[in-house]
């Protein structure tokens, strides 16, 4: 499989292209995660979404396959899942989305055994005489939040022995010469899972948000491996064909899924700001909640934020840091060296 190119695997995988392996019973789930944007950029949220099996083969040009698009994704089960410990912590750069915003389901918050093992369960499924079923992984920059999901929920993807192909929706992008419309951007260059969906005139809605943003890769993916035969009558190539169609299925996408159930795993109800599952945080009326840290802190910023969240989730907590001075001074006279404290950069934040 790894000498065909991610576009030709996914043909393969949809039916639409001859298979060079069987398929049959291989799971095409996809991943995305999300980390705050100061140091020491801790995982705030995943997303995670799973094609329904099994997937009918994919004929047809135009109109025809463009059904079958639509049949399939109104079938897809996605997940939003914000980690509980750092799930008070918010984005604001340039074009960050809202994270209370998923808009195809219900979002659950989760502490990190619990997402680890939720991701264990989805990814891992055995069959009754002990193997494992096959995985194709899909993602924008996956091996990125592989990383990511390795450093920060202690789960190594690939060594749990059932994916059997990594897919990423840049290097699809790449092999149909898909160039992002900024200055200086050429071909083989990464795009930004915005501009590929745009590429194809979806108006993406809340992106930079795993919920949303796993969805769209899925979409992505799906549009760009059938990109030749769906847009076969598109003669000036400016993709206008199925514009609107593909704007009102993710609408459609949207209204689905909000009827769907929360995953069984996590709180489907939870405060960042207290902790207690019983509200949301903007209804949270606890007037006990003070950041210490914060509320003694010679920043202005750092003041006005002390009552978001509580002392115990503060990254400016003072972390001890090794004093190299006092550490060679007791090597050379067998004392004990002391410790210097230092600010943990960064700073909680809440909307």
């Amino acid at each position: 499989m790894s000498q065909h190119s991610d576009t030709t695997v996914l043909g393969f995988l949809l039916g639409h292209l001859a298979p060079a392996f069987d398929f049959s019973n291989v799971s095409i789930i996809a991943l995305t995660s999300a980390w705050w944007e100061k140091e020491p950029h801790p995982m705030t949220e995943i997303g995670v979404a799973e094609l329904p099996l099994p997937v009918l083969p994919f004929e047809g040009y135009g109109d025809m396959l463009f059904s079958h698009i639509d049949s399939l994704l109104l079938r897809l089960n996605s997940t939003h899942a914000r980690i509980k410990p750092n799930a008070h912590l918010v984005n604001h750069f340039p074009g960050a989305g809202n994270v209370e915003k998923f808009n195809f389901g219900h979002t659950v918050f989760t502490d990190v055994g619990e997402a680890r093992q939720g991701l264990f369960d989805i990814i891992v499924r055995p069959y009754e005489d002990g193997t494992l079923r096959p995985v194709v992984l899909l993602g924008h920059a996956v091996h990125n939040h592989m990383d990511r999901l390795k450093t920060a929920l202690g789960i190594d993807l690939l060594s749990l022995g059932c994916i059997v192909r990594v897919l990423d929706t840049q290097e699809m992008a790449k092999d149909r010469h898909i160039v992002a419309p900024v200055a200086g951007a050429k071909e083989n260059m990464p795009i930004s899972l915005k501009h590929l969906v745009q590429h194809y005139k979806v108006m993406p809605n809340n992106l930079r948000t795993a919920g949303n943003d796993v969805v769209h890769i899925v979409l992505a993916a799906i549009i760009t491996t059938l990109e030749t035969e769906l847009y076969v009558n598109d003669d000036d190539g400016d993709k206008d064909t199925y514009k609107e169609r593909l704007n009102a299925l993710l609408n459609r996408m949207m209204q689905m899924g909000k009827m769907k159930p929360p995953q069984n795993w996590g709180s489907p109800v939870f405060c960042t700001r207290c902790d207690r599952t019983n509200h949301f945080r903007d209804e949270c009326r606890a007037n006990y909640i003070v950041c210490a840290i914060c509320s003694a802190s010679p920043s202005a910023k750092n003041r006005a934020g002390a009552r978001t969240h509580q002392t115990n989730k503060c990254l400016f907590a003072p972390i001890p840091v090794p004093n190299t001075t006092g550490a060679v001074a007791a090597t050379m006279t067998g004392k004990t060296g002391s410790t210097a404290v230092g600010p943990r950069p960064g700073r909680a934040t809440m909307k």
